[in-house]
């Protein structure tokens, strides 16, 4: 990766292309230190809050931190979007990840985007896997609880098109949305990474639909973040590190 030059060492073509890799490794490293360096041997307990649809997305990587830093305890509840806000006000969780809503939040809590997941139509048995937004004026549409981000984004699309289903249902959590519509209840809006699991066991489909407006804006919600306490500083930071491991990746067994 390096080649004499006369009295001087440089780097060569691959040694070139592999710097910006090494340089954010070195970030990388040095972030995580300074964060270890400023837990200390304190025990920090973290409370987080996660909209149901954000759960398979920030788990895996909310586990791998809390197994990587032992003096650290993560107590994550699960609850629809409007609730998750609302225990930030609170003072009941320190930091939130949900969907953000159609239209800009009265509250002055901080929002960094994270992350942007396609809205798809989930169906039982077999279904095109892509399709007109139109569609559901046929279908019996299966709904989370009011709170549900998903659901605001997915009705104020609808509204801007001025379509409907030609039935609503509503069930409550996405879970249930998603169990009902495997069993052939009606049809469900979800995020495709909800649903992938179940996609990919072979017991409901997922429909994209052309429109360019039907995705899931997850938002990490917060305190402003140079007022947060070490604890939820790190785990703040952890969720927002584009060098970690990708979201909705399994952390590897040590």
């Amino acid at each position: 990766m390096v080649e004499r030059a006369g009295r001087t060492v440089a780097l060569t073509e691959l040694g070139l292309a592999l710097l910006p890799h090494a340089r954010a490794i070195v970030r990388a490293t040095a972030r995580a230190a300074l964060a270890t360096t400023a837990l200390g041997d304190t025990a920090h307990r973290v409370g987080v809050a996660l909209s149901e649809a954000a759960v398979p997305l920030v788990m895996p990587r909310l586990a791998t931190l809390e197994r990587g830093t032992p003096t650290l305890t993560l107590s994550v509840r699960a609850c629809d979007a409007s609730t998750a806000v609302q225990a930030v006000v609170a003072g009941e969780v320190d930091l939130a990840v949900a969907v953000a809503p159609p239209e800009k939040p009265s509250d002055d809590l901080q929002r960094r985007a994270l992350l942007l997941d396609e809205i798809v139509l989930v169906r039982s048995g077999i279904q095109e896997l892509v399709s007109e937004l139109d569609v559901i004026g046929s279908l019996s549409v299966l709904w989370q609880a009011p709170g549900s981000g998903v659901r605001a984004t997915v009705e104020w699309v609808l509204e801007q098109r001025g379509l409907w289903p030609a039935e609503s249902v509503e069930l409550g959590s996405s879970i249930g949305v998603l169990a009902a519509a495997a069993s052939g209840a009606g049809a469900a809006f979800l995020p495709g990474s909800f649903a992938a699991a179940w996609v990919a066991a072979g017991r409901v489909t997922a429909t994209s639909l052309r429109t360019t407006d039907l995705f899931a804006r997850f938002e990490l919600i917060s305190e402003p973040a140079d007022q947060l306490a070490p604890g939820p500083a790190r785990v703040y930071a952890h969720l927002l590190e584009t060098d970690a491991e990708p979201y909705g990746q399994l952390p590897a067994e040590s």
